[in-house]
């Protein structure tokens, strides 16, 4: 079965071999284990490490490149981690997008993740793999949904909120240091991130939705989600909003 994503789950299954459990898994692919329905191209990583970007990234090329049918088309290196594309070798149109962030640890242990799910979709036998613990993905998925303007990230939050809280001292770090639309970074209250998240889902149109979310998701995910997601997320305003208080 040679589809994209039967070659996302080969890498999803192959990188850890590596690094072990340095390597955590966040992002929309961890979402996805979470029984989120919206789709992906992207693998996303922590990689808890203090060696240097150059260095960890040739030793993720030599990962990839023992598997079969890869090429690596592009790695690039800058302050935010390493970035990679990859696709087949017998199918240009087949891509996974690399993204790993190198940070010096995690703020919680990480979660220990069944890829049953994914696996299973591409008849191939699932794997454990190390993820990224959820309330801190979801604190990270919190302050990232401040920095860009995009419907899918709403979304996201609407699958961690029944699921879990935020780490708050996460989150915190993470608003002390908010670049929003690519602005100069600066620090936000709590309070100050829950009125910005009200005005996102205030600002929330039907075109947004179809626009940036609704091609990534099953027809049958799409009806009654603007009411869904305002709910959902002024949940979390309203959490945010007492914090500290």
């Amino acid at each position: 079965m040679n589809t994209r994503e039967e070659l996302l789950v080969r890498i999803l299954h192959k990188l850890p071999e590596k690094f072990k459990d340095r390597l955590v898994l966040k992002g929309g692919v961890l979402l996805q284990i979470m029984n989120s329905a919206r789709a992906t191209q992207d693998l996303d990583y922590a990689l808890v490490s203090e060696e240097s970007k150059k260095i960890l990234a040739k030793r993720i090329e030599e990962s990839l490149l023992t598997l079969e049918d890869v090429r690596i088309v592009e790695t690039r290196l800058n302050s935010r981690g390493i970035f990679m594309e990859v696709e087949r070798k017998s199918d240009s149109r087949q891509k996974i997008l690399l993204e790993i962030s190198v940070i010096p640890s995690l703020h919680l242990p990480p979660e220990t993740l069944s890829t049953t799910t994914l696996a299973k979709s591409v008849s191939l036998t699932a794997r454990a793999i190390s993820g990224m613990a959820f309330p801190e993905a979801y604190a990270h998925k919190i302050a990232a949904t401040l920095e860009r303007s995009v419907a899918r990230d709403l979304y996201d939050l609407t699958v961690f909120e029944p699921i879990c809280n935020f780490d708050q001292k996460t989150l915190a770090e993470r608003l002390s240091r908010l670049s929003m639309e690519r602005s100069k970074s600066k620090s936000i209250s709590f309070q100050e991130a829950s009125v910005l998240l009200k005005q996102r889902i205030q600002n929330l149109t039907e075109k947004d939705l179809e626009t940036d979310l609704y091609p990534l998701l099953p027809a049958d995910q799409r009806s009654g989600l603007s009411m869904m997601i305002k709910a959902s997320v002024g949940r979390l305003a309203q959490k945010m909003a007492i914090v500290n208080s």
